[in-house]
């Protein structure tokens, strides 16, 4: 039912009085699920009703009130997360190996600074930054793939295939996006900033031996000026 004003007469107003109570339909949802064993087919779709109810007097204060009507497609993301999840741990995989050599090549180097403490600190420093860019970009593509997937099922689809998770699904299959997308921009974030600050900046020091020219009187009596030697 959409509203109802029946059952809430009261016996002593039955049937042709003012109701006390009027129940209706505050938002009503249509969930049609995709079937995952059939191609372009779906389930038996199921209608969600939120009933509310109002008193008399409330309703001769305000008439109006604000209801909803959706529907949603849904679509189950089993398959799709056990897919991601073995995509995620070869990128993981990749991550590891790309390190370990980085790591290894970096280790190799010979440094010309003389003091332990100060060789150690910067490969300590140098190892955290290069996980850092290893990570973001490896984990960059891994989005990229999976906003891939989505995009050219979903988006580009001339027949039914796939539905987009539903929002009230948010932390199952929209969170772990915004948090591997936060940490994807806050490594390559820290990455370039010291990229910049301790390898791309520089500067240099020039100390200038500046003499100023003399001046002298010949027998003339004329104040001549001497030119400051170049080999100054």
């Amino acid at each position: 039912m959409i509203f109802d004003t029946l059952s809430g007469v009261t016996v002593e107003n039955w049937p042709e009085g003012p109701p006390s109570v009027v129940r209706y339909a505050k938002s009503i949802t249509l969930k049609i699920n995709l079937d995952e064993d059939n191609e372009e087919m779906i389930n038996v779709p199921y209608l969600y009703i939120d009933y509310r109810e109002r008193t008399g007097v409330y309703i001769q204060d305000d008439s109006l009130t604000e209801v909803s009507f959706n529907s949603e497609y849904i679509l189950s993301t089993a398959n799709f997360w056990s897919g991601a999840g073995i995509i995620f741990w070869l990128f993981f995989a990749v991550f590891v190996i790309i390190f370990s050599i980085v790591t290894f090549h970096l280790l190799q180097t010979q440094q010309a600074e003389t003091d332990r403490t100060a060789v150690f600190t910067y490969n300590v420093l140098k190892t955290i930054i290069n996980s850092f860019d290893i990570f973001s970009t490896l984990m960059f593509w891994y989005l990229f793939l999976m906003t891939g997937y989505w995009f050219v099922f979903f988006k580009l689809q001339e027949r039914v295939y796939c539905f987009l998770p539903a929002l009230d699904s948010f932390e199952v299959n929209y969170r772990p996006y915004d948090i591997l997308f936060g940490l994807i921009c806050s490594s390559k974030l820290v990455y370039v900033t010291f990229k910049i600050y301790f390898e791309q900046t520089d500067y240099d020091i020039y100390l200038i031996d500046w003499e100023r020219p003399k001046h002298y009187e010949n027998k003339e009596k004329d104040k001549v000026k001497s030119d400051v030697s170049a080999w100054r």
